[in-house]
């Protein structure tokens, strides 16, 4: 097993392909619960919409914060990996026209 030495860079692979489909994933989901809520409001739709929500978040500010280390120490990736951060970072306004629509209705 070849081990790092002081000379060698460490050089993980490219693995910021899976940042999109997990933001896909995240605003799917998150429309099947605010979709479910709309058409059957229901207590158990709506805590379960605000539970995934935590976890979604914490998933993504993970998988931001892979990127943003990405581009830091691969800066020939930066455009690529500065576009799969905004479509990341595309779920923050649809949750925040989510969560606002929830409270009020008349929103629209």
């Amino acid at each position: 097993m070849e081990t790092l030495t002081q000379t060698q860079e460490y050089n993980p692979p490219f693995s910021g392909e899976y940042s999109t489909a997990v933001a896909v994933a995240s605003f799917v989901i998150g429309s099947v619960f605010f979709l479910g809520y709309i058409l059957s409001p229901d207590d158990n739709i709506l805590i379960a919409g605000f539970i995934y929500v935590i976890i979604a978040a914490f998933a993504n500010t993970l998988i931001l914060l892979h990127l943003l280390f990405l581009a830091w120490i691969k800066p020939g990736l930066r455009q690529q990996l500065s576009v799969r951060m905004l479509i990341v970072l595309a779920n923050i306004p649809v949750a925040f026209f989510y969560f606002c629509y929830l409270f009020n209705p008349n929103l629209l």
